[in-house]
């Protein structure tokens, strides 16, 4: 566990929109040291997660300011060709700020941020700028991760839009949008089962044309698919969905261990069958961490299907 978590710090420590998944990695060290009775080096990782926070801040607050800045400028003069690549790597800057606030559910300073990054984009590089699809996309995924669900979906429709007049036909960052779209609507409930599938099938085109048929991302889209026939009964379907996305991660040289595990519980759902389970226990046990929400589901359905043939086994399961 030690040396997982610490691989996981190395790997999120330097990616500015993932600061709010290092802060929770440095978070599960310090249980961990708890646990470990390494009492002394916790101050050492509180003092790196408080710096964290206090970076986020004044990352926030530097890109509000810069923000401001920048379209006080506009607004007393015309934009020079020669100023606008600067005003779109500022904009461009405020999306990382932005994507690291919405991992850490700072959603009020996000939104912010990424009105004022519109209005510049808007201002300083015109109505087809491709940064605007980015940071369309970003606020509606903000709305979406904060819970608001009927404010998130008008927002991924204008994303959307923006992205198919502006963006080539097979760019991923419209298969991103059709996907988070399409999960947006399974989670709504009242969307018409032939729409949602279409967003799904469409952001399997789109992800086919840009990285391959046997690429992960492909997988992954896939395992969505296979939610949406779960969610409409087309059971058959989702099994041939998710049983595709597992193979295509087995034959990856370096499989997302996380998302093969999901596919494998969501394999054991429609199998109503504990050796999936235990399948994806295994995964989760030797690559995720310990508190992983997916897990606690995982062993739930574990204990569901071992209760009425081995009630101490699912015992442990539930406990």
């Amino acid at each position: 566990a030690d040396e997982l978590f610490q691989d996981e710090v190395k790997l999120v420590s330097d990616a500015q929109s993932k600061k709010g998944l290092l802060l929770a990695s440095l978070n599960e060290l310090v249980d961990l040291r708890r646990a470990q009775n390494k009492t002394a080096e916790i101050p050492k990782l509180q003092g790196q997660m408080d710096e964290l926070r206090d970076d986020n801040k004044k990352n926030s607050l530097t890109i509000e300011q810069q923000l401001a800045d920048a379209l006080r400028e506009i607004s007393a003069k015309p934009v020079a060709k020669t100023a606008q690549k600067s005003y779109e790597s500022l904009c461009q800057s405020a999306n990382d700020v932005a994507a690291g606030l919405i991992d850490s559910q700072h959603h009020q300073e996000a939104a912010r941020i990424l009105d004022d990054a519109l209005l510049l984009a808007n201002r300083a590089l015109g109505p087809t700028a491709p940064v605007t699809a980015r940071t369309l996309h970003n606020i509606a995924y903000n709305t979406h991760n904060s819970g608001n669900y009927a404010a998130a979906l008008p927002e991924y429709k204008r994303a959307l839009q923006f992205e198919e007049s502006v963006l080539p036909t097979n760019d991923p960052a419209k298969a991103k949008t059709l996907l988070l779209l399409g999960r947006l609507y399974l989670q709504l409930g009242t969307v018409a089962e032939a729409d949602v599938l279409d967003v799904f099938t469409g952001a399997l085109k789109i992800t086919r044309q840009a990285f391959g048929s046997q690429s992960q991302q492909v997988a992954w889209v896939r395992y969505h698919l296979a939610q949406a026939y779960k969610k409409f009964g087309k059971l058959d379907d989702a099994e041939r969905e998710v049983s595709t996305a597992l193979s295509l991660y087995d034959n990856a040289p370096d499989p997302d261990l996380q998302r093969k595990a999901m596919c494998y519980t969501l394999l054991g759902m429609l199998h109503a069958s504990s050796a999936e389970y235990y399948q994806a226990l295994k995964i989760y046990e030797s690559s995720v961490a310990k508190d992983y929400p997916d897990l606690a589901q995982t062993l739930k359905l574990l204990g569901d299907t071992s209760l009425k043939q081995a009630p101490e086994i699912a015992a442990s399961y539930y406990h």
